[in-house]
């Protein structure tokens, strides 16, 4: 039996699957090392040190060692950006593959001389002849040629920890990476109208990253220092325990105390300002439906930071209806969608890696 291993490594947690015959057959999840204060030097340690009892789980699970294993970076260990790419003569040209792989080359080629950085997506999203979309470009006669293209870097030095991790467990190096970011606009564009815009709302412990999508690509990203954990540590500082200040979050404004809610309230507003900052820049008079499709790292979090949204009083930053939509993006969705064997629980970025590695 050939089996796939998943990983979504994201800064709160790492969860890792295993995918045979288009289904989801294992799923374990390890959380990272909270810190009432995050450490930046020892904080890829501790990334890496669940990612290692992760890969444990995968191999106890007595499946057999993994053929290939596709690894799934969220932020802050992987950043991604838009580009257009043109290719433009007063005469018409002949569009081949050679000439859109050149196009792209010259984008990625300045990476291979970068020992600092490692291309992990390199994604064309849409092509433009002459200004108007086209789904098949090649063979076709023009004078413009634009192409969205998606592309994402990552450290190499957290490329070498994480890989070594993963090596040192299945002996082989038959690893891909990909961009977490791009895994979850792929799903969500796949049912969502191609004329709305919509905004894609991904916070993890330590980083919060929004994408607008707009006809149908990605076109501004716009990222954070503030996440899950941000309302974390507030709440422990104000005397919680990890586990119950966990808890009095997910009842926030219902049963948390005053001076939890007073500590916790700091963190929402600066999160908040942090997010108005980002909205306006993404959007730059672009439209945008109002509708937020929201993931979060840990699912406990889906009350609060949706209730901050709720209040946000965001209608003078939305040009046309000035009404928000949160749509959390919740595993009882993607189970839908995804064969899973039964019994077996899964994050969802363990779920949206999946469905990215069936469609491919």
């Amino acid at each position: 039996m050939s089996v796939i291993a998943l990983v979504h490594i994201g800064s709160a947690s790492v969860s890792g699957g295993l995918l045979s015959d288009k289904k989801l057959i294992f799923a374990t999840e390890h959380e990272c090392r909270f810190t009432e204060k995050l450490d930046s030097k020892m904080f890829l340690g501790d990334v890496a040190d669940a990612l290692k009892l992760v890969m444990q789980d995968l191999l106890n699970a007595k499946f057999g060692s993994p053929s290939k294993v596709i690894v799934f970076l969220s932020a802050p260990f992987v950043a991604g950006q838009l580009q257009t790419l043109k290719q433009e003569n007063q005469n018409k040209f002949k569009v081949t593959e050679s000439l859109i792989w050149d196009l792209v080359s010259r984008e990625t080629n300045k990476y291979k001389t970068d020992k600092q950085h490692t291309v992990i997506d390199s994604k064309i999203m849409r092509f433009y002849l002459n200004g108007y979309e086209i789904a098949e470009p090649h063979g076709q006669q023009a004078q413009s040629l634009e192409v969205a293209h998606y592309l994402s870097i990552s450290a190499s030095e957290v490329i070498a920890k994480f890989k070594n991790v993963i090596k040192s467990a299945c002996h082989h190096e038959q690893i891909e990476w990909h961009s977490a970011s791009f895994a979850n606009y792929l799903l969500v564009r796949d049912w969502r109208p191609k004329d709305e815009g919509f905004l894609l709302l991904d916070i993890g412990g330590e980083l919060t990253e929004l994408s607008l999508v707009w006809q149908g690509i990605i076109r501004e990203s716009f990222s954070f220092p503030l996440g899950g954990h941000a309302a974390l540590r507030q709440a422990v500082a104000s005397g919680e325990s990890r586990s119950s200040g966990r808890s009095a979050l997910e009842l926030k404004h219902e049963k948390s105390t005053k001076i939890l809610e007073k500590k916790v309230d700091k963190t929402e507003q600066e999160w908040v300002n942090n997010f108005k900052t980002g909205l306006e820049q993404v959007l730059h008079n672009k439209f945008w439906s109002g509708e937020i499709i929201l993931l979060t790292e840990d699912p406990a979090w889906q009350n609060l930071f949706g209730t901050w949204l709720e209040h946000a009083e965001l209608g003078k930053i939305i040009f046309n209806t000035g009404k928000i939509s949160v749509i959390p993006l919740t595993s009882d969705l993607l189970n839908k969608l995804v064969k899973v064997e039964s019994g077996v629980k899964a994050s969802v970025n363990l779920l949206v890696s999946s469905l990215f590695v069936l469609k491919i």
